[in-house]
């Protein structure tokens, strides 16, 4: 079961400011000069998403939404990584080298057009990381956009909220 959350006209401006402020920071400190997921260009979309997915996230968990800024592979909220992906690419899960396997992830779908998203479930990075839902090249491009290598997380795959730690 998934949890609604319905986004604001300030939640939606605050988001698109904050992903240009975080870009901003990121690439002053030479901490983030690609997108992952575009292929090696810039993509404010990715970064908005992640803005809104976070958000989310906090209101789900009832407190205040603090911005990380250039804060990559710390916890987002209350100790949860919050991933979130635009609900039209299929709602999986991304997960990439480099990120912690003692984490507990926490996925978002997105529908911006409705201005809402769903706090689906969650996994720990342990259970995701495993060969088969690792995608690379063709299948990559395939199951999410061409990028980076990845492991993806079907929802049915996911805990459900009321087991999250």
């Amino acid at each position: 079961m998934s949890f609604r959350i319905d986004f604001t006209d300030e939640h939606i401006a605050y988001a698109h400011a904050l992903a240009k402020h975080i870009r901003q920071v990121s690439c002053e400190l030479a901490l983030k000069e690609e997108s992952v997921i575009a292929g090696g260009s810039y993509d404010h979309h990715q970064d908005f998403v992640g803005v809104l997915g976070e958000i989310a996230l906090s209101r789900f968990l009832k407190t205040p939404f603090v911005p990380n800024i250039c804060t990559f592979k710390r916890p987002d909220v209350l100790g949860n990584q919050s991933r979130a992906t635009d609900a039209f690419r299929g709602g999986c899960m991304p997960l990439r080298p480099g990120d912690n396997p003692d984490h507990p992830y926490v996925l978002t779908t997105l529908d911006l057009e409705m201005r809402r998203g769903f706090v689906k479930g969650w996994i720990w990075g342990y259970e995701a990381m495993i060969d088969d839902n690792w995608y690379e090249g063709e299948a990559m491009a395939r199951r999410l956009t061409p990028g980076k290598p990845a492991w993806l997380i079907e929802q049915h795959q996911l805990h459900g909220l009321d087991t999250l730690p």
